[in-house]
């Protein structure tokens, strides 16, 4: 452990990040220097600066799997429609989006471009949105949205960007607490 907080710490990752990886991925630091300097080279190949808020968890994705499993997530990267440019862009702008299965990579996806509101390019610009809860978070506010355009009571969907970052107290003050009188009972059941 002690090298890798030494070559983190080299590489200009704060010690808070340092300690909060130690608490919440300590498997990240218990990896062979070797395999923790590789992951980092790969980390900075795809675009995430040492220094930035990114780097240790670009770092800790990558180290937390084997170099097949790594090609094989790039390779759903790309079936789903990713540009390897776009890939990059996605990883170094939230790599945690990285870690998640492919499988939810896929229902994400299908969801979000379900919609007809929502392209590839939306998923690309902001890929925060691989890790919310596909029923408990994106599904609802999707059938919200849907009910409000329905009813004439928006205009335009907001952003996947917004849709995916408001907590659930900001989305129920912006798109349901409005519109109680009009769809109060929809939304109640």
């Amino acid at each position: 452990m002690v090298p890798n907080i030494e070559f983190l710490k080299g590489r200009g990752v704060p010690t808070e990040q340092i300690i909060a990886c130690m608490h919440s991925f300590s498997r990240t630091l218990l990896q062979k220097p070797g395999k923790l300097r590789r992951a980092a080279e790969r980390a900075e190949e795809l675009g995430v600066r040492p220094g930035s808020g990114m780097y240790i968890h670009g770092v800790r994705v990558i180290a937390s799997m084997s170099d097949e499993v790594w090609e094989a997530k790039l390779g759903a990267f790309r079936e789903l429609g990713f540009s390897d440019a776009e890939i990059v862009n996605g990883f170094s702008k939230y790599p945690p989006a990285f870690a998640v299965s492919l499988r939810k990579m896929r229902e994400v996806t299908d969801v979000v471009v379900s919609t007809g509101k929502y392209g590839m390019a939306s998923i690309i610009a902001y890929p925060i949105c691989f890790c919310g809860s596909v029923e408990k978070r994106l599904r609802p506010r999707m059938r919200v949205l849907a009910a409000l355009e329905e009813k004439m009571l928006i205009k335009k969907w907001p952003s996947l960007a917004t849709l995916c970052s408001l907590s659930d107290v900001r989305f129920f003050e912006r798109f349901v607490k409005p519109y109680l009188d009009e769809v109060g009972q929809l939304f109640r059941i």
